[in-house]
């Protein structure tokens, strides 16, 4: 499932939570954010040495995508920059998920591409760590990444929907996101927050 736009990580996490699902990464922020980025899961497993390869799979990563990489949490290297940025930007992959650090943070902002990282670290990773396993099942803050699930990550962080759940979960984070811009209206407009809950009631 591939959105332009979407209900916002605090919805999507609110719709998670009320379906008792799990899904919000809370170990992760924003290194460079703009509007809500949604697209499937491109999952990358990154080994420490394996065989020299570094972001390499990135040509066969379908557009509309989100790139989600498991570095294993390592943030004294980085799996992700502002070169590849650019050739993600270039190739229309949506933003980067890394459980590890990024660099380049300024570069990636000018871009305006998204990436949402345990950190930043002027130290490349290329050499270091390898990017050799792709399309596998990630774990990542006890959250279960599936190539395919939707990621939904903006300024406030990184949620994840199951894949068969996308529909009922998206749906539901509309209707939240859209009785939240009712009360911020109404309490804009001087009605008081526990009024304007029992007028939306």
């Amino acid at each position: 499932m591939t959105i332009t736009g979407g209900p916002s990580a605090c919805a999507v996490s609110d719709a998670m939570a009320s379906l008792r699902l799990n899904g919000t990464i809370s170990t992760l922020s924003a290194a460079a954010s703009g509007e809500v980025a949604v697209g499937p899961a491109y999952t990358v497993r990154c080994v420490e040495g394996g065989s020299g390869a570094f972001n390499d799979y990135l040509p066969s990563v379908p557009a509309g995508s989100v790139v989600v990489i498991d570095a294993g949490g390592r943030t004294d290297v980085s799996a992700w920059g502002g070169i590849i940025s650019a050739e993600a930007r270039r190739l229309g992959v949506r933003a980067t998920v890394i459980n590890g650090a990024c660099r380049d943070v300024r570069e990636m902002a000018d871009l305006g591409y998204q990436v949402f990282a345990l950190g930043s670290t002027p130290a490349s990773g290329r050499g270091v760590i390898s990017s050799d396993d792709v399309l596998v099942d990630l774990v990542i803050d006890g959250v279960t990444i599936r190539p395919g699930d939707t990621v939904v990550a903006d300024a406030d962080g990184v949620v994840v929907v199951p894949q068969d759940r996308a529909d009922e979960v998206l749906d539901l984070a509309w209707s939240i996101a859209a009785r939240d811009d009712a009360l911020h209206a109404l309490v804009r407009d001087g009605t008081s927050l526990r009024d304007a809950r029992a007028n939306l009631a």
